[in-house]
């Protein structure tokens, strides 16, 4: 068995679209596992979800989370909102 080093956490919030969150502990952080383990749940998103969109909301100056939803793929979809899918 592997050993936890975070979540991610998705749940419906509209019609087509599902909201995205993720947790990384201190002791996993600025080691990329937050990119790869965002890209890897964003490509089986799609593949089991065609056709939805997957959106995170991000707080005002967190530069480490933008740059792991940038790295997933995700473009902004609003103040404050990106999004992953095919509906944007």
């Amino acid at each position: 068995m592997g050993e936890c080093i975070g979540l991610v956490l998705i749940w419906p919030s509209a019609p087509s679209l599902w909201r995205i969150e993720f947790l990384l502990l201190d002791s996993a952080r600025g080691q990329g596992y937050a990119q790869e383990m965002v890209r890897a749940w964003g490509h089986r998103f799609q593949q089991l979800c065609p056709g939805d969109n997957l959106e995170a909301h991000l707080q005002e100056g967190d530069e480490a989370a933008l740059k792991v939803l940038r790295f997933a793929g995700f473009e902004p979809c609003g103040a404050g909102r990106y999004c992953l899918g095919g509906g944007l």
